[in-house]
């Protein structure tokens, strides 16, 4: 005998796996960086889920990623050109996210050397 459940209990039972999904992505983060342990933190998670089903997010992997990038920049997703160039027709949500955190490791990368260059200026201006 199979179970079979009725619409409210699929909806209760998907929202209960969800939940589940976030809770240990959330694990996961703090287990590599206990700094972002905040109070708000579950529903940060939420949000950036709600958001990427939104936006037409299917694969599991770029999903998690999205969620981690939520919790390291705050509603990256709702900066106007990002969520333009995430919304952009053309390719797929998953796609033009992972373009859009190449860029972004790209600028980080183009700013930590200028701040080191910044650094060495300082210290020879010093000595």
């Amino acid at each position: 005998m199979a179970l079979e459940l009725n619409a409210a209990q699929a909806g209760q039972l998907a929202a209960l796996q969800q939940q589940n999904y976030r809770d240990q992505v959330a694990k996961d983060i703090l287990a590599m960086y206990p700094e972002e342990n905040r109070p708000t933190l579950s529903a940060e998670l939420r949000e950036a889920h709600a958001h990427a089903k939104e936006l037409g997010f299917v694969d599991g992997g770029a999903i998690t990623s999205f969620l981690w990038a939520s919790v390291f920049w705050p509603k990256f997703y709702r900066e106007p050109m990002a969520d333009m160039w995430l919304r952009k027709p053309g390719a797929t949500v998953e796609q033009r996210f992972k373009d859009f955190r190449a860029v972004m490791k790209h600028e980080f990368k183009l700013q930590e050397e200028a701040a080191l260059e910044a650094d060495k200026r300082e210290s020879g201006a010093v000595r």
